[in-house]
């Protein structure tokens, strides 16, 4: 199946993180998702692209930003995994913008 028949990748501003412009992925069939490479690329566009939108008065061109941690992502032995996310979090800044999911969350 296409990627453009199973996701839709909706970049939007959302008030709940600042009002900046983050992707959204929707699925539009079925309740599971099975990531192809054609997936990930749009995703990493789309990553990508809001990226440059929210810091394009950076000198350095935040795709660079996105080039890295995807380089560290892959490079992770076995034995980092269970940490790694914290420990990447920290070292680019990502913010921990983990939502509520049910209203007692919040």
């Amino acid at each position: 199946m296409r990627s453009r028949h199973k996701l839709k990748i909706v970049a939007r501003r959302f008030a709940e993180f600042g009002g900046k412009r983050w992707i959204a992925v929707e699925i539009l069939r079925g309740n599971r998702f099975v990531p192809s490479f054609e997936d990930l690329f749009r995703i990493i566009r789309g990553v990508v692209w809001c990226e440059r939108d929210k810091y394009r008065q950076l000198t350095r061109d935040p795709a660079d930003m996105v080039k890295e941690f995807l380089g560290r992502c892959v490079d992770l032995s076995d034995a980092e995994y269970e940490f790694a996310w914290q420990r990447l979090m920290k070292e680019f800044q990502v913010p921990d913008r983990c939502a509520p999911r049910t209203p007692e969350e919040a």
